[in-house]
């Protein structure tokens, strides 16, 4: 039954894509106590995007198809205990990450993620706490906060397994600005 599951929604991830064409559209989820949460899916990303501070780079996903739709991505935030920001709403992007600052555990060894097709969400432009630094978030890290809404959080979504790979939070200015500059 598995193996009939698993092409089935890697086709229906696909066919979203085709349909979503870089368009955004809309994904609700419902919260603890009916809060209605929504997002954005705005498709694949179209070029090399790279945060400098928190130490991400995101490339266009290529022909892959995901396993899970951006749908599936989003519902880990409509779950008790989540660490989403709920003061914006999240914009998705399906992109291939790669980082050094946050790593995959598998039997026990850990590896930076490399090239992982991931769903991207994307929070930007809302106040966030002053000890919010980049990876880690430790106040070693820390920028003190410009203005009210001046942070950033991006969560790695893995785009065949459906696992949250981790939010990161950050209140740099230069990667506020690229997400600014790049991100619907």
């Amino acid at each position: 039954m598995a193996k009939t599951v698993r092409p089935l929604v890697a086709a229906t991830a696909a066919l979203t894509t085709l349909i979503v064409g870089g368009c955004g559209r809309t994904i609700r989820e419902y919260g603890p106590g009916g809060t209605a949460l929504g997002a954005t899916y705005a498709g694949p990303m179209t070029r090399t995007v790279t945060f400098s501070y928190i130490g991400y780079t995101f490339d266009p996903p290529g022909s892959q198809a995901p396993a899970i739709t951006p749908d599936q991505a989003f519902v880990g935030c409509s779950q008790v205990g989540n660490v989403c920001p709920t003061a914006v709403q999240p914009t998705i992007y399906l992109a291939r990450a790669t980082t050094s600052d946050m790593a995959i555990a598998n039997d026990g060894q850990a590896s930076p993620i490399d090239h992982r097709l991931v769903y991207v969400l994307i929070w930007k432009n809302f106040k966030c706490s002053p000890g919010s630094g980049g990876p880690g978030n430790t106040r070693a890290h820390s920028l003190s906060p410009i203005t009210a809404h001046d942070c950033l959080a991006i969560d790695l979504v893995d785009a065949d397994t459906g696992d949250d790979l981790g939010l990161t939070q950050t209140n740099s200015s230069s990667d506020l600005a690229t997400a600014n500059a790049n991100m619907k």
